[in-house]
This record gives C-alpha cells, sequence and structure tokens, in this order.
C-alpha cells in the first residue's frame, strides 16, 4: 500500500534519490579505476560528470525545501541526509583525484573498504526508492546499508595493519595509508546519511 496515495511523487524526494544515485555511480566508477577496468582519466571524466549530476539534484532539494508545505520526512532531516551524501560524493572525487596524482602501483589493498561503500550505496538508494511505497522496508533497508557502512572501518583497520606489517616503510605505503583513511572518513560520512533517514522516520512514526 501506498503510504502517500496517488498524489505526485514529493520533488524533494526525488531530488534526494538523484542525490543517492550520483554518490552510488560514483563508487562504481572509484571501484572501477582500482580494478583497472577504467583508467584515471575516464574515471576523473566520469565523476565530473556525476558530482555536477549530484550537485543539481542537492541544488533542486534545497529550493524545494524552502517551498514544501509537507515532506515524507522532517525538513531538518533530509536536509542532514542530503547533506552527508554530498560529504559522501565529494570525498570519492577527492579520492578519485588522489589515486590519480599519487597512487600506488599496487591498489588492490584500497580495494576491500571501498567495496562495502559501493554497496551500502546501492541499499541506500533501493531504501530511499521505496520511501513512498512501504516505510517499514525503508526501515530495514537503511538498516542493512547503515550496518553495511560499518564495515568500513573494521576493514580500513585491517588493511592498516597489514600494510604496515613490515620493517620497512615506503613512500607508497603512506600514500596508501592516506588513501585508507579518505575512505575510511567516506563510510563515516554514509554511516550519517542512513542515520539520518532512519531519525526521520521515527520521528514521524513510520517505522
Amino acid at each position: 500500500m501506498r503510504l502517500f496515495g496517488n498524489r505526485k511523487p514529493d520533488l524533494t524526494i526525488e531530488a534526494l534519490k538523484e542525490q543517492i544515485r550520483a554518490a552510488a555511480d560514483a563508487a562504481h566508477a572509484a571501484l572501477e579505476m582500482l580494478n583497472r577496468e577504467l583508467s584515471n582519466e575516464e574515471a576523473k571524466a566520469r565523476i565530473e560528470e556525476i558530482e555536477t549530476a549530484g550537485d543539481q539534484a542537492r541544488a533542486t532539494l534545497s529550493v524545494e525545501l524552502t517551498q514544501a508545505l509537507g515532506t515524507p520526512i522532517d525538513h531538518e532531516d533530509l536536509f542532514r541526509v542530503s547533506r552527508s551524501v554530498d560529504d559522501v560524493l565529494d570525498s570519492l572525487r577527492d579520492f578519485v583525484n588522489e589515486v590519480d596524482l599519487f597512487g600506488p602501483e599496487d591498489r588492490s589493498g584500497l580495494i576491500p573498504p571501498l567495496e562495502p561503500i559501493v554497496e551500502a550505496l546501492d541499499q541506500f538508494g533501493e531504501a530511499v526508492d521505496m520511501l513512498d511505497d512501504d516505510p517499514k522496508a525503508v526501515t530495514e533497508l537503511g538498516f542493512k546499508a547503515q550496518k553495511t557502512a560499518g564495515k568500513v572501518r573494521k576493514l580500513y583497520q585491517t588493511c592498516l595493519g597489514e600494510l604496515f606489517n613490515t620493517e620497512t616503510v615506503t613512500v607508497d605505503m603512506l600514500r596508501s595509508r592516506e588513501l585508507l583513511r579518505r575512505l575510511d572518513v567516506i563510510g563515516l560520512r554514509l554511516q550519517e546519511s542512513t542515520a539520518g533517514l532512519s531519525d526521520g522516520l521515527m520521528k514521524r512514526g513510520l517505522t
């Protein structure tokens, strides 16, 4: 059963969906770059296009929030989710640029913490896509995305330990450490965005 009947889609939610879709596309592009399915230049060009779409969606959401009388979840929570998703997209852009600038030749150690970021963004997108229809499913999928994003910190720590399990520290190791730290921050911002959605649903009694 649809939560909001047959009314036209809420433009703020549609904009949020576009934002999350952009962040997910950026994460997929970053993973393809690490797997060398995309060249550095191809990945940067794709990220630039994706970021433009994400920024446009965020701008639309901001305008709609100033005009909307009612939204499925509170304005404050929608803005919080949107801001965190924007941080995720910005950090993915920086990650791709930094891999291109000074990334190590062996990128395999960066893949494990990026994979749950990709998965969590896909799950988060699925959750928001169901916001009009099934709030309980949104809550469950949102929690699943939050749990998946929580794996990033553990994998960051594991990869960091493996990276420095040697007596000799190289420049490549230091560069990899900074890139791993970037992924850890993305995981934290992603957890914040999923938590914001859950909080918004809880306030409206939609969980």
